[in-house]
């Protein structure tokens, strides 16, 4: 009795407990030490190798975050500190929280800068977070300055080489590595098989690319055919040497190497959408179809959503609808899959479907965003600025959500904001597009032409050898346009990327607008007649001629506009651009009934086309027609395609036939297509004066007008 009391009072007990853990630890029979180690803990037992052993025995059995408490605890003995922090950051390295892992082991080093080990789980931490390559190096040198001898870093240090892209020294410290280097046993395993599969992957990959670079593409196909062999599923390994054998055009190999990718690997989403890919590209849709439809129907993770993007691309929109109600039905939603179902009701303009989606998500960013696009597609302008602001304050980063809302803040007229948004949508993605090109259209609208110039060239500085969107080239040549001859310089680049008869008609056309809007009708024919290669009697040439007639009409120069159009179709009597722009000369000059027999032999082969019954309106209405100039007129409201313009122009006639409202509501459409049309502001502001309509909005539309007028600032 004695002596069972002295054994309680001076721990004989939970000594015992500790060495029998231990024991079973080092066996590897961690759940029998677990048990152990729980009881003692819960019997109050909190010394610190009690509470070390117990948080490794929990990190062992897959407990990581339930070892955290006792590591924590343990580490706040000084003799612990070191090794349940270890265990902590290891704990966090193995479940991939690479972060943490670094956050916890840098503490280590602060307390000790030449602990080997410490410095090694730092390094490769910060080498798997793929963020600090540079931090990986600086501790595997620190390693190797610490340890002479240390040979188990040289593959790190050529990861860490790689991810800071320099290939040449990556290059040379493997070309240094032996097969014996590469093969070295280490209790069985290799150096390279000891960081993993991923680093075998990534040297077999970096050896092969290595060999590209240094030109020996015998000896590269060779080491990329052995990668291929050894890991036909591995991305890096399809995407390297899919590039090499891109290059060397040999399009079989390409195709080869993604149908054994996926064979191999059938359940691997990138790889089963980059084969059906490139099935697509080679015409082969319904091979393509079919695979992405046999993941689906293994309901593989991705696979539902997968098809439907496929269908949603090749614009087959409502059997991709199908497919995601089918998804839907079958519990494929995740909050992707629900993202992209509420997207493609939207395309198809079935908002309130795709609203009921919405209410499933449970991601209030996508909620938020869709919401505020939503809105913006009904023309609830406000209401969706409101929705899109939240949205991007819960995904600040996300350049397609502060493009929508860039465009809101324009629809209601906060043009600064809107130019934030827009810049802000380039500083997230350098390749925003639709950014770049509506901010350039903006500071064109403003006369900023040294602002718009730099938007629209801001592809050149920033993606070296990628070619430009057509409308970028055409923004630049407009922008061109707004400069006074005496200081305009088109870049030789800018005429070789325009060198395209197909395109040169509009790039011409664009100048001349330009030209227009500094100064005026004169400037515009000038712009057209003084153009290099510009033969307007080519259909191809009809956007140029169309400006050119335009602006000696607005000259009052009409009969020899009508000379422009008649000697243009000279050659192409049968060109339906060049026969509509004769049709509106012929208007002009007050020929009605030769006007109209060409926009009815237009409208019988093409009788949706909104601009060919607008014109014919007008032409009808000058001949005295007011009835049938308003039918045509309310045909023409059934479709779309009508640019701000020609909704001005489209408002302009209805006025003209006692209709203020319905020319409002063109207005705003126009507005809405293009905010920063200050005649359509301006006149919109005078229908709504005329009618007593809302003093503020008139302000603000005539504030408009004045900010959006042609200037003769340029750059």
């Amino acid at each position: 009795m004695v002596a069972a009391w002295l054994c309680l009072v001076l721990g004989c007990q939970s000594e015992s407990a500790i060495e029998k853990a231990a024991g079973l630890q080092e066996q590897g029979r961690n759940e029998e030490a677990l048990e152990v180690l729980r009881e003692e803990v819960d019997s109050g037992n909190r010394e610190a190798e009690v509470l070390y052993r117990y948080g490794v025995a929990l990190a062992r059995g897959g407990g990581t975050s339930l070892a955290l408490w006792p590591l924590r605890e343990a580490a706040l003995d000084p003799d612990w500190f070191g090794r349940a922090t270890l265990e902590i950051a290891s704990g966090a390295y193995r479940t991939g929280n690479f972060d943490f892992a670094i956050q916890e082991v840098t503490t280590l080093i602060e307390e000790d800068p030449n602990d080997g080990d410490a410095l090694r789980l730092r390094a490769m931490a910060r080498l798997k977070s793929r963020r600090d390559y540079e931090g990986a190096l600086e501790d595997i040198d620190r390693v190797e300055e610490i340890e002479p001898e240390a040979t188990d870093l040289r593959i790190p240090r050529i990861v860490a080489l790689l991810g800071l892209e320099r290939v040449e020294e990556a290059g040379e410290a493997l070309s240094s590595l032996s097969a014996d280097d590469l093969e070295s046993r280490e209790e069985g395993e290799s150096v390279v098989a000891s960081l993993g599969e991923p680093f075998e992957i990534l040297v077999c990959a970096a050896s092969a690319k290595f060999a590209e670079e240094k030109g020996e593409t015998e000896l590269a196909e060779e080491r990329y055919a052995d990668c291929l062999e050894r890991y036909p599923g591995a991305s890096l390994v399809i995407k390297e040497s899919l590039d090499f054998y891109e290059e060397k055009g040999d399009w079989e190999r390409v195709n080869e190497i993604l149908e054994n990718a996926y064979a191999s690997s059938p359940e691997d989403r990138s790889i089963r959408i980059a084969w059906a890919r490139t099935l697509q590209l080679q015409g082969k849709i319904e091979e393509a179809e079919a695979i992405l439809r046999e993941a689906a129907e293994a309901m593989l993770p991705g696979a539902w959503l997968a098809l439907a993007g496929f269908l949603v691309d090749v614009d087959r929109v409502p059997q991709a609808l199908e497919v995601f109600e089918e998804g839907d039905e079958l519990g494929a939603a995740g909050p992707e899959f629900l993202l992209a179902y509420a997207e493609a009701l939207l395309a198809a303009e079935r908002y309130a479907d795709s609203l009921e989606v919405v209410e499933r998500i449970e991601v209030k960013a996508h909620a938020a965003l869709l919401r505020g696009r939503i809105a913006l597609a009904q023309g609830r302008d406000a209401e969706a600025l409101d929705f899109l602001a939240e949205g991007t304050l819960l995904w600040p980063d996300n350049a397609v959500a502060r493009y929508y809302t860039a465009l809101a803040a324009e629809r209601v007229g906060d043009f600064e904001r809107a130019i934030e948004e827009y810049r802000y949508a380039i500083r997230v993605d350098a390749d925003s597009t639709d950014a770049r090109e509506r901010l350039a259209r903006l500071h064109l609208a403003e006369n900023n032409i040294d602002a718009a110039l730099y938007m629209i060239r801001y592809q050149d500085r920033n993606t070296r050898g990628t070619s430009r969107s057509e409308e970028s080239l055409l923004l630049e040549m407009e922008a061109l346009g707004q400069v006074s001859m005496e200081g305009r310089v088109v870049p030789p680049r800018l005429v070789k990327e325009l060198d395209d008869p197909e395109v040169w008609g509009q790039a011409v056309a664009a100048l001349a607008r330009g030209a227009w809007r500094r100064g005026g009708a004169a400037a515009a024919t000038e712009a057209v007649r003084s153009a290099d290669r510009m033969d307007l009697k080519a259909p191809q040439a009809a956007p140029a001629l169309r400006v050119l007639v335009e602006s000696l009409v607005a000259q009052g120069e009409v009969q020899e506009g009508l000379r422009a159009a008649r000697e243009a179709i000279s050659s192409e009597p049968e060109s339906p651009a060049q026969r509509e722009i004769l049709a509106y000369a012929l208007r002009e000059a007050g020929e009605f009934e030769s006007s109209l027999g060409h926009f009815q032999s237009l409208l019988q082969a093409d009788s949706e086309n909104p601009r060919l019954l607008l014109g014919s309106a007008w032409t009808h209405f000058g001949a005295g027609d007011r009835a049938a100039a308003r039918d045509l007129l309310l045909r023409a409201e059934a479709f779309t395609g009508l640019d701000a313009a020609e909704l001005r122009e489209e408002a302009e006639l209805w006025l003209a036939l006692g209709e203020p409202g319905r020319a409002e509501q063109r207005l705003r459409d126009a507005l809405s297509l293009a905010p920063h049309d200050g005649a359509a502001a301006e006149a919109l502001a005078e229908i709504l004066a005329a009618a007593g309509g809302d003093a503020v909005e008139v302000s603000s539309l005539r504030s408009r007008a004045r900010r959006f007028s042609p200037g003769s600032r340029s750059g």
